[in-house]
């Protein structure tokens, strides 16, 4: 007995009234989308870069070395805070005043105050504790502190100077340590490393260089004419305002940071486009899936290669912008390496499918040996050319 019209099924391939059912495979992506999502994302790129560029470096060249001495004063002022409280924390603990009177009995009790005072801060490995007696000889320390200090700095009052040393540039803090009654019991010297040494340097080297986030600042001391009259050349001061050293900036180191800033920038914007060609193979590798004709299949397969070899070229270019040269060596060697792997990968399916059609057309040996023979010979050699 047939359904009533109410009640018979919808046929969703007939009735325009009944919901569309799509499968996985209906859903493609958009090359339009892609490219356009890729562009904007490698446009916006470069100017987040030069939006950074700016804030970083400023405008000009004057703006960036403003910067580089801003940020050479802050970090010398911390280095100087950093040293006074730890200087005087150790002066002022009772323990150390009582075991220097107690004399070279009481040693174990002075590193114990060392280790209390100068384990706490996230540098305490750059920091370097040294306390001496009345005569100048070292009765405790932490650290690694310079061998050989001015005897009159060590009975002198307190103060803040740079030494070398075979470790490098030290920023040295002495203060006294004295008694109850006042009485001079010795001195603390705490150290921190200004400029570390290279690992060929010497102790008669005399090029120290400031690490800073816009390039090397160099060091002058004031023996070596610290605070005269130079371009791009300022004071470092001590917390009570007496100069210590003389930093200055190169403009080349300047202008070098920031054509390497730039490049990153550039290098940055060139994978953005090397990935979105890449992204583009899927809607043309869908296309191919559906194509029936080998014209369509072999028109496909080259363009999807042209667009592995224009993403290629892009990770290329982006490797010789990083690099501010050629690339060579590993870098490239995997590029390389996974650009013939995909290209092989892009082939490999219409071989197979022109391997499918052919095996309907075996051709026999009877009458044509010779001509199979030849035909296998060839394939061997190509073979062997091919792993060659």
């Amino acid at each position: 007995m047939p359904l009533p019209v109410h009640q018979r099924p919808r046929d969703p391939t007939t009735d325009p009234g009944s919901p569309r059912v799509t499968s996985g495979d209906d859903r493609q992506v958009s090359w339009r989308r892609l490219l356009a999502g890729g562009v904007a994302l490698a446009v916006l790129s470069a100017a987040a870069g030069g939006a950074l560029e700016f804030w970083r470096f400023g405008a000009t060249g004057a703006s960036a070395a403003a910067r580089v001495e801003g940020h050479l004063r802050q970090e010398f002022d911390r280095m100087t805070g950093v040293l006074s409280g730890l200087a005087t924390a150790v002066a002022a603990d009772p323990a150390a005043a009582r075991s220097l009177e107690v004399g070279p009995d009481a040693t174990a009790r002075l590193f114990d105050v060392v280790d209390r005072h100068a384990s706490d801060g996230d540098r305490a490995d750059e920091i370097a504790v040294t306390i001496y007696d009345a005569l100048g000889e070292v009765r405790a320390w932490r650290g690694r502190g310079s061998d050989i200090l001015p005897a009159e700095r060590i009975a002198g009052p307190a103060s803040f100077f740079v030494t070398p040393s075979p470790l490098g540039l030290r920023l040295v803090h002495i203060r006294p340590i004295v008694g109850a009654n006042e009485r001079r019991l010795g001195a603390v010297a705490a150290e921190h490393v200004l400029s570390p040494a290279p690992a060929a340097a010497t102790i008669t080297a005399s090029d120290y260089v400031l690490p800073t986030p816009l390039g090397p600042a160099a060091l002058r001391m004031r023996w070596e004419g610290a605070g005269e009259s130079r371009a791009n050349a300022f004071l470092l001061r001590a917390p009570g305002g007496e100069p210590l050293v003389e930093a200055s900036v190169s403009p080349g180191d300047l202008a070098g940071a920031r054509s390497d800033w730039r490049r990153a920038v550039g290098a940055v914007a060139l994978t953005i486009c090397g990935m979105t060609l890449l992204a583009l193979l899927g809607p043309l590798l869908d296309r191919r899936a559906l194509a029936k004709g080998p014209r369509d299949v072999v028109s496909l397969t080259a363009g999807s290669a042209a667009l592995l070899a224009a993403g290629a070229a892009c990770f290329r270019a982006a490797l010789d912008l990083a690099r501010a040269g050629p690339a060579d060596g590993p870098p490239l060697l995997l590029l390389g390496g996974i650009a013939a792997t995909a290209l092989v990968a892009l082939v490999a399916g219409p071989v197979v499918r022109l391997r499918i059609v052919r095996r309907g057309r075996r051709v026999t040996l009877d009458g044509a040996a010779i001509r199979f023979l030849v035909l296998q010979l060839f394939a061997g050699a190509a073979v062997a050319a091919v792993l060659v």
